[in-house]
């Protein structure tokens, strides 16, 4: 960019927004509300085994995302942040199962609306936060570009499943509603605890110095102490820093880190990473 800008040595961190910690819990309850509209009136005629299979389906993911908006970790945020697309999805279900057109219209606004808030970076570092340890400071990290088309194919196959499952359970087909709804449950225990990977990347700001934790991109923890941190700054257009971002879009923070190469028989000197 043809400029040098001087790194800063001081951080000073602000905590995550009150709204973040409680805004999903209340748009959960909304999705809920227009859901349960939408999926009433379009269950009305359906057989009473159909109703109850699909009820107990539909209520036990909602309260285990309810109850995930209530008790933010890490651990949430990957369970939101997965199951919540699911809102709109079986909105338009219920739509193709000749729902009433404004509360199936309703129920995919809120879904939408739901899984927009749930994305932002204030509440992934409101969660990440919360599972947090003492006098930490964790900034969860974007996703890197690469694993960006494999998620979303990943979430397209697991997502058609599950409105498979449950539309056969409101058209009546309750058996094969059932058994698609355990290859669901058997898919989702395998994925999970790889993508929840994905939301334990995070910069950890300490008294000490920094930490960056990403089981993804490193193959260990990298540890800066105080002492040792030359600066942080965005990290500028040209820059010559090691790339530690994934990469991911989004800007950069830069790290100046000073190394003593004195005990190698040369001057110390400093490297820097983003």
């Amino acid at each position: 960019m043809g400029k040098s800008v001087a790194m800063s040595t001081e951080i000073t961190v602000a905590r995550p927004p009150v709204w973040a910690r409680w805004a999903p819990a209340g748009t959960w309850l909304v999705v809920g509300v227009s859901g349960w509209w939408a999926l009433a009136t379009a269950l009305e005629g359906r057989s009473a085994s159909a109703v109850w299979a699909l009820g107990v389906l539909v209520s036990a993911t909602w309260v285990g995302v309810f109850v995930a908006t209530l008790v933010p970790s890490s651990v949430s945020l990957t369970v939101v942040r997965w199951v919540s697309p699911l809102a709109p999805l079986v909105a338009i279900d219920a739509l193709i199962a000749s729902a009433d057109a404004a509360a199936g219209a309703v129920a995919v606004a809120v879904g939408v609306a739901h899984c927009a808030l749930v994305a932002t970076a204030e509440v992934g570092r409101a969660y990440v936060q919360t599972s947090a340890y003492g006098d930490e400071d964790r900034f969860p990290l974007r996703l890197p570009a690469k694993f960006a088309l494999p998620l979303v194919v990943t979430w397209v196959v697991w997502g058609a499943l599950v409105a498979v499952a449950v539309y056969s359970l409101a058209d009546g087909a309750v058996w094969l509603g059932i058994v698609l709804t355990v290859v669901v449950a058997a898919v989702s225990l395998a994925l999970l605890p790889r993508f929840h990977r994905l939301s334990k990347r995070w910069l950890v700001v300490l008294p000490g110095g920094v930490v960056l934790h990403d089981p993804v991109v490193l193959g260990e923890t990298l540890m800066v102490t105080r002492a040792n941190l030359a600066g942080m700054r965005l990290a500028l257009a040209d820059t010559e820093a090691a790339d530690l971002t994934g990469p991911a879009a989004g800007h950069a923070v830069e790290d100046g880190i000073a190394v003593d190469f004195e005990s190698r028989g040369r001057s110390a000197g400093a490297q820097r990473a983003h």
